[in-house]
């Protein structure tokens, strides 16, 4: 047998419980609309629900342009979002008095956190952030950019992607949301 290489697929879809000639399954609609039937235990080994996320899913989700949250979080409204890196020229304070007018920056990609109390602040994970499984998708349209509308390019994957999951993730949004956040 020829050397195979691993892989690790990380897609996005929708399901449902269904029964195939009596066998338990799931229905399953991927980002192009192609269902078809899985049998219960290979859909649970490869998917989790939205709601359930590890660390890696939910970066996946923040590098798709949208934003989670940890189930635990009590603060009404908390939730990560990803800063895209740029490239900008200082011409303002406070950078002005510290590199100097002209000076070329590269602003690298990072992560922010919008607070209970509204504030957006850098975020960094703890380990135990990092080793939670109960990160959730809260949407998957970034603040003040919306994934439907970024110009007039063909869908990306992600966008694909997305589409399928919006409807949920406004789901959690409300849910996360009501009566002072998920625990409080």
């Amino acid at each position: 047998m020829e050397d195979m290489t691993a892989y690790i697929g990380t897609k996005l879809v929708q399901a449902k419980p269904a029964t195939k000639n009596g066998e338990p399954g799931y229905t399953v609609r991927y980002a192009d609309g192609y269902e078809s039937w899985s049998p219960a235990q290979a859909f649970e080994d490869a998917y989790r629900s939205s709601q359930a996320l590890d660390f890696g899913g939910a970066l996946t989700v923040l590098k798709m342009g949208g934003t989670v949250a940890r189930q635990g979080w009590n603060g009404r409204g908390m939730f990560l979002f990803l800063v895209n890196g740029s490239h900008f020229t200082v011409n303002r304070e406070p950078l002005l008095s510290i590199l100097g007018e002209g000076t070329p920056v590269d602003y690298h990609a990072h992560i922010d956190m919008k607070t209970a109390d509204g504030t957006i602040v850098p975020w960094l994970a703890s380990q135990t952030d990092m080793l939670a499984t109960d990160w959730a998708v809260v949407s998957l349209t970034a603040p003040g950019v919306d994934y439907r509308t970024r110009g007039a390019a063909p869908k990306s994957f992600a966008d694909q992607v997305a589409d399928l999951a919006h409807e949920a993730a406004e789901e959690t949004l409300a849910e996360m949301t009501k009566d002072g956040g998920a625990h409080g």
